[in-house]
């Protein structure tokens, strides 16, 4: 995943650079926005003001808040998210400590990746009907990551993962797989766990350099077809 010099991933750093250079960017829900921290009249307005916090004025403070938003994930604005997806698609979804989801990143995407799962969990649900989004964290070297499982239990895929791998790595837009990659690539880590071909695999199709594309795992750890978001 591309990251920019203060371990900030592409997609945030386009979104924050959007907003101070005064170009169109994306609120939480998608709609477009060119709220600028520099704009000429909240910068006259605030000195006039002595100096004044422009969020005090409302002709200012709703696309402050739309920023904020859209760049933080805050307490309970995780579990609203989720459960605005899950009314829309009419989806019963578990979820786990989602409430206190507390961290920085580019909300709208997070908003379609999941709406995106979901769709795709949704085509089984009949079969396997649990679903369970639950948030994790996890130190690592001093590193504090914050992860989001999506989990359909039970669930493992009908085609073999050679087919599945190769047609990805050809194409990059190929099916579900492929659109989810094209929405999250310079966003976050990502990883698929479940059986391939009967066999319990970690596939990190979004990751770090040094981390190997597929890893084995141990049986008991397969729970269903797993989707792990991981935020740097």
């Amino acid at each position: 995943m591309q990251e920019h010099k203060d371990n900030i991933p592409e997609s945030l750093y386009k979104l924050i650079y959007s907003y101070i250079a005064g170009k169109v960017w994306k609120d939480a829900l998608g709609a477009d926005n060119s709220t600028s921290i520099f704009d000429k009249s909240l910068i006259n307005w605030s000195k006039a003001n002595g100096n004044a916090h422009p969020i005090t004025n409302p002709d200012f403070a709703n696309g402050i808040y739309a920023f904020k938003n859209a760049i933080r994930i805050v307490p309970p604005s995780l579990q609203t998210l989720v459960d605005v997806i899950c009314s829309k698609l009419e989806l019963n979804v578990v979820t786990i400590k989602l409430n206190k989801a507390d961290f920085y990143t580019n909300t709208f995407i997070l908003n379609r990746v999941l709406d995106r799962i979901l769709q795709m969990m949704k085509r089984r649900i009949e079969q396997y009907p649990n679903i369970e989004i639950s948030l994790h964290r996890e130190i690592v070297d001093d590193r504090v990551y914050k992860q989001i499982f999506i989990i359909q239990r039970d669930s493992c895929p009908e085609n073999p993962f050679e087919d599945v791998s190769i047609r990805l790595n050809k194409d990059t837009e190929a099916g579900d797989l492929g659109t989810i990659r094209k929405i999250l690539n310079g966003y976050c880590l990502w990883s698929i766990e479940t059986k391939w071909d009967g066999k319990p695999l970690r596939w990190n199709i979004l990751r770090n350099e040094d981390s190997p594309e597929t890893e084995p795992i141990k049986d008991n750890e397969v729970v269903g077809f797993k989707h792990i978001l991981t935020f740097m």
